[in-house]
């Protein structure tokens, strides 16, 4: 839980007679920035990313994400006409919870001439080229590629014995650019290089390693959208002119008191488990809940509740509860 010491600076914050948040500067100092163009689809998937390539994973889908149990004849869906390269797509394409899916089998053998594998121990569908491979399992909020970890917001599903996966984290994976036209309900994919830059080289060692001890430390049984949120308080924190630039400066940011209980209480030396592991890598990859949290408590064991009255309240996933 983040720390409830009132510092000084906090102390004056509370006597003053009317309150007015101060916005978060995303000033990006001593950030690696990695800045993609926006998408045209924000509105049915994944949106924009700025520093470390945030993407919204919120938006209008529910903080805690839906059942990704089988849902064959329970889905609402609109079918959605798909071009690669300015060939249509042959496969099925529909919307989803706002979210444009396809099979990963077919898309995979379309885009890249994928070997596609099914794992029924685990329900898991991996798709190999010669420089990348794809995993999917059905009921987990992620794909996996080369390392790396996309965020699918609305879950990998299955219909009719068909592995359906998000179009846009798809395409990340395969190295293609994907553009939405919310007209036509039509997505365009450009082929790209066909793979994406391993994680071994996108992420950094140290940024994972204090990152993760810090999410599980905080946010041990809390859904994964949750240790993402406490990641981006984390990340927010480096980006702000206020605290340290660095990951490991702003976990243990004693300027005003120490500012993580985890710091105080030694659990931060825990070993991170490997669901908050991956939170930290999403969170690295710049899926975010919100660009502005920059605190967070949980109400039921939190001693001291001046944030609750000077900060104004951003979302609730789990037992936390994030503010501005």
């Amino acid at each position: 839980m983040f720390s409830m010491k009132k510092t000084s600076k906090e102390k004056l914050i509370s006597a003053a007679a009317a309150f007015i948040s101060a916005a978060v500067l995303l000033s990006g100092s001593g950030m690696r920035m990695r800045t993609l163009a926006q998408y045209a689809e924000d509105a049915y998937d994944i949106g924009s990313r700025t520093d470390y390539g945030q993407r919204s994973v919120v938006g209008s889908v529910p903080v805690t994400a839906g059942t990704n149990a089988d849902v064959a004849g329970t889905m609402s869906r609109r079918s959605i006409a798909v071009y690669i390269d300015g060939v249509r797509y042959p496969g099925d394409a529909f919307l989803y919870k706002e979210t444009t899916y396809v099979g990963l089998r077919e898309f995979a053998k379309t885009i890249a001439g994928a070997a596609v594998s099914w794992n029924g121990s685990t329900n898991t569908a991996t798709a190999k080229t010669s420089s990348v491979t794809v995993t999917a399992t059905k009921g987990k909020e992620y794909i996996s590629a080369n390392g790396r970890y996309l965020w699918t917001k609305t879950g990998i599903i299955i219909r009719n014995d068909i592995m359906y996966v998000p179009v846009r984290a798809l395409c990340i994976a395969f190295g293609a650019a994907l553009t939405w036209n919310g007209t036509s309900y039509t997505v365009n994919i450009n082929k790209g290089s066909g793979t994406i830059r391993s994680g071994a080289s996108f992420y950094d060692s140290d940024e994972v390693y204090w990152l993760s001890k810090i999410i599980h430390a905080e946010s041990r049984g809390e859904p994964l959208t949750g240790k993402i949120a406490v990641g981006n308080v984390v990340l927010n924190r480096v980006r702000s002119k206020d605290y340290p630039n660095t990951i490991y400066g702003v976990i243990f940011d004693k300027k005003y008191g120490v500012q993580f209980s985890p710091v105080a209480d030694g659990s931060i030396n825990l070993e991170p488990d490997t669901e908050s592991i991956i939170a930290a890598k999403l969170c690295l990859e710049g899926y975010t809940v919100s660009t502005s949290i920059l605190f967070f408590i949980n109400k039921n064991i939190a001693d001291n509740m001046w944030v609750t009255n000077t900060r104004p309240l951003a979302v609730s996933i789990g037992k936390h509860d994030f503010y501005a």
